[in-house]
């Protein structure tokens, strides 16, 4: 099987799924900061604009779209009902609230210094 690219190019189906499967394994890697949100949360929206200033990448999870990201949410949480949810290597960090109180506290610098790596 072949597929065509759209750039004059005809691939072979295996080439194209080798290619794709390591860009997600390489992105699986390289995000350190994972965000739960909502499509209809402004404070969802407010931290992603903060990450993005601060040139930090991120995992976004729609968990009004995504049951298993909600799941995994919770699960990560402890049950937690409110968005954004934000996790940072692995780390919980709590809402926008708790991103807030990390800034004025001095310890955000840290934790953007260990994400970028």
């Amino acid at each position: 099987m072949h597929i065509y690219t759209g750039m004059d190019k005809v691939l072979p189906a295996q080439v194209i799924s080798t290619t794709i499967s390591a860009e997600i394994q390489l992105e699986s890697v390289m995000a350190v900061i994972t965000i739960y949100s909502t499509s209809t949360c402004p404070i969802c929206d407010k931290t992603k604009a903060l990450f993005k200033k601060w040139g930090l990448d991120y995992d976004e999870v729609r968990v009004d779209q995504d049951p298993a990201g909600l799941k995994e949410m919770l699960s990560i949480t402890n049950h937690a009902r409110t968005v954004p949810q934000i996790v940072v290597q692995g780390k919980w960090i709590g809402s926008f609230t708790e991103l807030t109180e990390l800034h004025m506290d001095g310890e955000l610098d840290e934790l953007i210094a260990a994400a970028r790596g």
